[in-house]
């Protein structure tokens, strides 16, 4: 297999870079509906680069242009710029039969030698080559002669962009990309293997095997969607195995890029080999490609290696209409002894709704590795009563006659008897639904205590469900739910404390998926919840245990209460863009605000309610009670008393560090509760627990179970707004942004013996 670590790669020249830069610019004003000029993207770059920025936009132009219906050729172009006639001059000759018999000579390019032909497809041939620079054998894509006709030279520079945003072992790397006589050509490292399709006609495949494959593909094509790329062409054709027996995925000619969006077709055009394409592709429906597209797609490919031959078969016509239309054999009818498992994470991946597939290829990779490890999958078979539903959904129109004649019957019978009348809202019983748990590890014990829908304080006298071992299921009405897990192991025993909801019949508690997916629909009476992680046990190495105290003197409407506070973990520091890149690794732009590529790695990462609580989680913990952070602060101002202030106040907390000047005297100390950004706790303005009321906006903004409490500073204060009142109590929707405010993870210990209870 070929090495990854050579530091060659011509799209880290920055000449390369400002031509990109500017030829996606130039591609966002034509997506935008606009006419972008070519002369005003010249003036933007340096002169040496004229020319073959030139090339590139002229190709983009009449491509643009040609999907509007025009017909521009190379003379338009020669009219308004005379002083690249010779530039066009080569870019004429590039689809002449010279160009075509000179690709048919070609035996050496961008000074590499040309070996033999190792694989072609309609647009392109793979040569093995010979760099003399970096003494070793690489792949060389160039255009078939068919492709010279086309504007094919975009497509090459789009895939050629795709692959090099990317470096993963399971994805063939682009060493280059160039043109040489107005031929492009890209280079890739050369893996010595042969493709999955020619390896299945040599090789039995074991389930196990088709698992182990497909799991280390979707590991590979995780890293892609991590990086805004999706493939839409995968295939066993476009994954190539090595001499060890591993994929590598290759061929980004027809990727779209989530990040520009930037692709090679536009909306109404099917793009990929059909056989492997997802629903959404096979109609056309560029708009709604994601990352699940090409979950579809390895499903086929798993399919075939577990059933042994093509999901669909057929003419184009019959394969098109089975994409949309039919449901997949159920592989246990095709293979005998095979388990349920692996067939039911091969057939959620093949959904026909998008949403339906697995969430992302990690979760897909997830699962196929707990099959291999002889784990149980988390994936669900769909009840048939849903693949029911789902049928008559998607076949409505050719039902709708009969139907009427149906209803119309119905009346004219029922006409003398009428119906009886239901009960009203009030005398309905709450819908049940069935919920699926599962946690990462498998086997915790989970308990569920249903929260006051006013308050969102849980009722901790009367458990509403208790689990023995996950994955299990739940009966429960709707509403929102504390939720307790617990896994006992060697390193003692690990818990968590999150929350889940389950959703109304009519929508209610809708909104307390706070923007992100916390169950899913499996039917119309059940419901899965997202998996739970179990943190290890030392996740709270890095947090302080505060012991908590019985008699903490809170604020009250009515005067001042003595109340109890448990004791507690939490983080030393306020959450950064460093603690958000641990568990979401390469991902661009999905910090609102500011992308967290932009900011140092210890800065505090301000986001929205709903994002806090959804990463906290992530990061194995949760956010501060109001209770929690008002003890906190006070323990921060009397350890202040005897300070003064030797800082600017922009000092004190522009990293979420912290400084020795507002510090807890723990062991390792807790910074920045009095002068870093103000934070989200979990609290409910409605919560009969809210510590102190100073500075509470009584304007109502709406349901309670949408708002929270933010401590440490009112909502717009700045880095410099110092000193901060630790009392101030501000009330924010949890959709709602604002630049200064973060949060801090938190933990509830475990019963107490069970582990340790200090780092």
């Amino acid at each position: 297999m070929a090495s990854h670590d050579e530091p060659t790669r011509s799209f880290q020249l920055s000449s390369q870079n400002e031509i990109d830069q500017l030829c996606d610019e130039f591609e966002v004003f034509w997506q935008s509906g606009e006419h972008p000029e070519i002369s005003e993207f010249l003036q933007r770059a340096s002169t040496d680069l004229w020319h073959t920025l030139f090339v590139e936009l002229v190709r983009l132009d009449m491509e643009y242009r040609s999907t509007l219906g025009e017909s521009p050729t190379l003379k338009d172009y020669a009219g308004r710029f005379p002083q690249f006639e010779q530039v066009l001059v080569e870019l004429r000759v590039s689809a002449s039969p010279s160009s075509i018999q000179r690709l048919a000579d070609i035996r050496q390019i961008g000074g590499l030698k040309l070996i033999q032909k190792v694989g072609s497809g309609t647009f392109g041939v793979v040569w093995k080559a010979w760099d003399p620079k970096l003494e070793r054998d690489v792949a060389v894509k160039l255009p078939t002669e068919q492709s010279l006709c086309r504007e094919y030279a975009a497509e090459f520079r789009r895939e050629a962009k795709a692959a090099a945003k990317l470096s993963h072992p399971g994805i063939v790397r682009v060493i280059a990309y160039g043109t040489e006589n107005g031929i492009a050509y890209i280079v890739y490292d050369l893996i010595h293997g042969v493709t999955l399709q020619q390896w299945i006609r040599r090789n039995e495949v074991s389930h196990k095997k088709a698992a182990e494959l497909c799991c280390q593909i979707a590991e590979a094509l995780s890293h892609a969607h991590a990086f805004g790329v999706i493939h839409r062409d995968l295939k066993p054709g476009n994954i190539l195995i090595d001499a060890d027996g591993l994929p590598h995925i290759t061929d980004f000619g027809l990727a779209k890029r989530d990040d520009s969006g930037s692709t090679a077709a536009g909306s109404g055009v099917i793009v990929g080999t059909l056989k492997y394409m997802s629903p959404e592709q096979a109609e056309g429906k560029s708009r709604q490609i994601n990352g699940r597209s090409d979950i579809y797609s390895l499903g086929v490919i798993l399919y075939e290696l577990l059933a042994g031959k093509p999901l669909f078969q057929g003419d184009q016509r019959e394969v098109h209409q089975k994409i949309l239309f039919a449901e997949a054999p159920a592989l246990s009818t095709i293979v005998k002894g095979i388990s349920p498992d692996i067939e039911t994470v091969c057939h959620k991946c093949l959904q026909k709704t998008n949403s339906d597939r697995y969430r992302t290829a990690a979760d897909l990779a997830a699962d196929l590795k707990r099959f291999v490890n002889d784990q149980p999958v988390l994936a669900r078979p769909v009840p048939r009563r849903v693949h029911i539903s789902r049928w008559l959904k998607r076949h409505w129109r050719s039902i709708v006659p009969g139907l009427a004649v149906t209803l119309l019957l119905v009346m004219l019978l029922t006409r003398q008897n009428p119906p009886v009348i239901p009960p009203g809202p009030e005398q309905r019983p709450l819908k049940t639904w069935t919920v699926h748990v599962t946690t990462e590890p498998a086997g915790a014990s989970v308990a569920v205590n249903l929260c006051d829908p006013k308050t969102g304080e849980p009722d901790m006298l009367h458990t509403s469900g208790q689990l023995d071992s996950t994955p299990g299921t739940f009966d429960l009405n709707p509403g929102r739910y504390l939720v307790h897990v617990s896994l006992s192991g060697l390193d003692g025993q690990r818990t968590n404390l999150l929350h889940r909801t389950v959703p109304g019949e009519n929508g209610e508690w809708s909104s307390m998926s706070a923007g992100w997916e916390r169950f899913q629909v499996l039917s119309p009476t059940e419901l899965q919840w997202p998996p739970i992680t179990i943190p290890s046990a030392d996740i709270i190495n890095d947090m302080v245990l505060v012991a908590g105290t019985d008699a903490f003197v809170a604020e009250d409407p009515n005067g001042r209460k003595t109340v109890s506070i448990a004791p507690f973990y939490v983080a030393r520091r306020e959450y950064t863009y460093g603690d958000f890149l641990k568990i979401r690794p390469g991902v661009i732009g999905d910090v609102p605000g500011k992308p967290a590529p932009e900011q140092p790695a210890e800065n505090t990462m301000p986001v929205r309610y709903d994002m806090a609580e959804h990463w906290a989680e992530e990061s194995g913990g949760r956010l501060l009670t109001d209770l929690e952070f008002a003890y906190l602060a006070k323990l921060a101002a009397d350890a202040q008393k005897d300070r003064t202030l030797s800082q600017e106040p922009g000092a004190l907390f522009d990293a979420a560090g912290g400084t020795d000047l507002d510090e807890i005297s723990t062991d390792p100390p807790i910074r920045g509760i009095l002068t870093g950004y103000a934070e989200w706790t979990s609290t409910w303005p409605t919560s009969p627990l809210i510590t102190a009321f100073h500075g509470i906006d009584s304007t109502p903004l709406g349901p309670s179970e949408q708002q929270r409490i933010i401590r440490g500073g009112v909502i717009d204060c700045e880095p410099d707004d110092y000193p901060r009142n630790p009392n101030t109590t501000c009330v924010s929707n949890i959709y709602t942004f604002y630049p200064h405010v973060g949060f801090r993870l938190a933990r509830t210990p475990p019963p107490k013996g069970s582990q340790k209870e200090s780092p």
